[in-house]
């Protein structure tokens, strides 16, 4: 992408000021900022590849993008799971499944590390306030206080009370 087309000079001095900004804040801003920008650069590049003719609408990596943006945005839905999220795409949970297999990962997988990730992040935004740990989790799709803290330990190596108290310091 050359810098003076439309999505460069958008995107250049985004991530130049981005930089300097995430080198200079706490963790979980920088964190934040990062998984933003990430995300932002996932949509552009896909649209750069399309208007290119690169990437056709029906193609595989942008059914994955697709799947991976419902994901996201439903996450606090305890209900979410590979059967809903397949027929959400009127594709089969096989094929879904497969789809998952060719990026190294398993649906639930995803799941899991997107609810953490989105857990963790809460948890160490001050500016959230004082909501419990219990309700972070609930609205991040943990149906369970207990299992939520298992698995968040699991990943991160740490409570999420320390995590919490971690950050603010």
């Amino acid at each position: 992408m050359r810098r003076d087309s439309r999505m460069g000079s958008l995107l250049s001095p985004f991530l130049s000021d981005l930089a300097d900004t995430a080198v200079v804040s706490r963790p979980a801003v920088g964190e934040m900022l990062a998984w933003n920008a990430a995300n932002l650069l996932t949509t552009l590049a896909t649209e750069h590849l399309r208007e290119n003719g690169r990437v056709a609408a029906d193609d595989q990596p942008s059914l994955v993008y697709r799947i991976l943006r419902f994901i996201d945005l439903n996450l606090g839905d305890v209900e979410l799971s590979p059967e809903r999220i397949a027929r959400a795409h009127h594709i089969s949970v096989r094929y879904l499944h497969k789809l998952f297999a060719d990026q190294g990962t398993t649906v639930g997988r995803r799941i899991l590390l997107r609810r953490l990730e989105e857990c963790r992040r809460e948890l160490a935004d001050r500016s959230r306030g004082t909501r419990t740990i219990a309700a972070v989790a609930g609205r991040w799709g943990f149906a369970s206080a207990t299992h939520f803290s298992r698995v968040f330990r699991a990943t991160y190596g740490t409570t999420p009370r320390e995590w919490r108290d971690s950050a603010g310091r």
